[in-house]
C-alpha cells in the first residue's frame, strides 16, 4: 500500500525508497530483508515531505494484518485470543521485526499488549501510528466483534487537532505518553475463542516458527 498512498499525494514512491537505500525492485519480495531503521526513516520523511502528520496511520488504514506474513496465519489458527497474542509476541521479532519488543501485561480488569524497540531508531512516530492500527486490526481479526479496545497509548507527540481522527480510526480513547506504546482491552476478552482456530495448522506452523526462532 505504500506506493499507492504516496502517489495519491502527488509524490514519487520510487524516489523516496531509493533516497532511503531501499531497492524498489525487491521491496515487495517477502524474502528480501529491509533494515528497520530504513523503514522508520522513510515513514518519518513521508510524514514531513507529504505534510501528513498521520502518515503511518493512513498507511495502516489501507493495509491488513497479512503484512505480518505467516505470523498472522498462526494467530488466526490459535484457540483463544490469549494464545494468539502470545504467538504474536513470540514470533513477530523472529519473522517481521527483529528490533521489536512485545509483552502482554495482565491486571485484574485490564490487559495491555505493549511494544517498543530494542535499539535506537531515532524518531519513529509514524512507525508507531502504523503499528498501533495494524496491531489493533489483528486483534479485531482474531477476537471478532467481541473485541473492543479500552484505550491506546502511544509515545508520540500527537497534535491536539489530530486526536479526534486518531480516536475515530482506533475506535477508542487515545493517550499521548512519554515512552509507552500499548493497546488495552478487558482481561476477559483474552479468553474469547478464535473462530478461525485450527489446531493442526497451529501445531505445524508453530513448530516451524519455533525452529526458525532457535536456529
Amino acid at each position: 500500500g505504500f506506493s499507492g498512498l504516496v502517489r495519491s499525494r502527488g509524490a514519487d514512491p520510487i524516489a523516496m525508497l531509493e533516497r532511503h537505500e531501499i531497492d524498489p525492485q525487491v521491496v515487495g519480495d517477502p524474502d528480501h530483508y529491509v533494515k528497520c531503521k530504513s523503514v522508520v526513516d522513510l515513514f518519518e520523511y513521508c510524514g514531513t515531505s507529504l505534510n501528513d502528520p498521520l502518515f503511518g496511520l493512513h498507511l495502516a488504514r489501507i493495509q491488513n494484518p497479512d503484512v505480518f506474513g505467516c505470523v498472522a496465519a498462526l494467530c488466526r489458527a490459535a484457540s483463544t485470543v490469549r494464545e494468539s497474542v502470545t504467538s504474536f509476541i513470540d514470533f513477530i521479532p523472529v519473522i517481521h521485526g527483529p528490533d521489536t519488543l512485545l509483552e502482554l501485561v495482565e491486571g485484574e480488569h485490564t490487559a495491555e499488549i505493549r511494544w517498543s524497540v530494542g535499539t535506537d531508531l531515532g524518531s519513529n512516530t509514524q512507525a508507531n501510528y502504523q503499528a498501533a492500527l495494524l496491531n489493533l486490526k489483528l486483534l479485531q481479526l482474531v477476537g471478532g466483534q467481541a473485541f473492543r479496545p479500552s484505550y491506546v497509548n502511544l509515545a508520540v507527540d500527537a497534535r491536539t487537532r489530530d486526536i479526534a481522527e486518531l480516536e475515530d480510526r482506533l475506535g477508542c480513547r487515545f493517550n499521548r505518553t512519554k515512552s509507552e506504546n500499548a493497546i488495552a482491552c478487558p482481561v476477559c476478552l483474552l479468553d474469547q475463542p478464535v473462530t478461525s482456530s485450527s489446531r493442526l495448522l497451529f501445531t505445524l506452523l508453530g513448530g516451524y516458527l519455533e525452529q526458525v526462532k532457535t536456529a
